[in-house]
C-alpha cells in the first residue's frame, strides 16, 4: 500500500461455510491463525461468547481479540453459516492472507469484502466490485447520481419512456425537462434524465439518502457503465481498464 492512513480496515462478510463457524474452539483457532499470517500481535486473549440465544436468526458466537495495534472481531450465526469479521489495524496488512486464512477455516462459497484506508480528516466511502466491470475510487458525495435517471431504449420506446416519467406522447412531448439525448446507433438512444430522487438530501456538504437500506438496484450499482460517467465529472469513481 503506498498511501500511508491512520489505519486500515477488512470488512468481509461470507457465506455458505462449514460448520466451523458454530464451533468455539475453532473461531479461537482461526483467531490464532489469523494474527499468524498478518503479523499482529495479540494483547490479552480472546474474547468468544455465544450471544443472542433468544433471537434464532441471529444466534451465534461472536469474536473479539484486542491487538497491540487495534482489534479483530466477528459474530458467527449459527443458522445459516455465515460470518462478518472486521480486521481493523493502525499497522498494514496483507489482506489477501487474511482471506487466505479465512478459506481454509470456514470454506466459504460467497465473500464480500471492503477494504478502508480509515482517515477521521476525510469521509470517502470506498465501493469495490459491486457491478460485471471492477470499479475504484470512491463516493465523495457529489450528488450526481441521485439527480440523475440512464435509460437506454429503442426509439420506438420513446413513448413507453416518456409515459413512464408520467408524460403523454405526443402530447406533452413539448414540457421542458432536463434531458440528455446520446445516440447509440441507429436504432437505440440513451436519455439520461435529470431529476432530483425524493430521497436525496445534504447534510455536511454531502448528498444522503434518507432510505439508503431500501435504494433501488440502479443506484446500488451506479456506475455500472464507463458512459454513464461521461458527462458527470463531478464523480470521483472509474474503471479498472483490462
Amino acid at each position: 500500500m503506498s498511501q500511508k492512513s491512520w489505519g486500515y480496515h477488512l470488512i468481509l462478510n461470507i457465506a455458505q461455510c462449514n460448520d466451523n463457524v458454530t464451533k468455539k474452539d475453532c473461531i479461537r483457532a482461526f483467531s490464532k491463525d489469523l494474527l499468524d499470517a498478518i503479523e499482529m500481535v495479540p494483547y490479552g486473549d480472546p474474547v468468544i461468547v455465544h450471544f443472542a440465544e433468544h433471537i434464532p436468526d441471529a444466534a451465534g458466537y461472536s469474536l473479539v481479540q484486542l491487538l497491540m495495534t487495534s482489534a479483530l472481531a466477528g459474530h458467527f450465526v449459527d443458522i445459516d453459516l455465515t460470518a462478518y469479521i472486521d480486521i481493523f489495524s493502525c499497522k498494514e496488512f496483507d489482506e489477501a492472507k487474511a482471506i487466505d486464512i479465512i478459506k481454509q477455516h470456514f470454506e466459504p462459497g460467497l465473500i464480500q469484502k471492503v477494504f478502508l484506508k480509515r482517515d477521521a480528516k476525510t469521509t470517502l466511502i470506498p465501493f469495490i466490485n459491486l457491478s460485471h466491470q471492477k470499479r475504484l475510487g470512491y463516493c465523495n458525495g457529489c450528488g450526481v447520481c441521485c439527480y440523475s435517471d440512464c435509460i437506454t431504449v429503442q426509439e420506438e420506446g420513446i413513448a413507453q419512456w416518456m409515459e413512464m416519467h408520467g408524460l403523454d406522447f405526443p402530447i406533452q412531448a413539448e414540457v421542458p425537462i432536463t434531458v440528455l439525448f446520446k445516440k447509440i446507433d441507429n436504432d437505440t438512444i440513451q436519455l439520461t434524465l435529470f431529476e432530483k430522487c425524493k430521497n436525496a438530501y445534504i447534510d455536511h456538504a454531502m448528498t444522503k439518502c434518507r432510505d439508503y437500506e431500501k435504494r433501488p438496484e440502479k443506484c446500488r450499482i451506479f456506475p455500472s457503465r464507463k458512459n454513464q460517467l461521461a458527462y458527470i465529472p463531478q464523480c470521483s469513481f472509474e474503471f479498472e481498464d483490462k
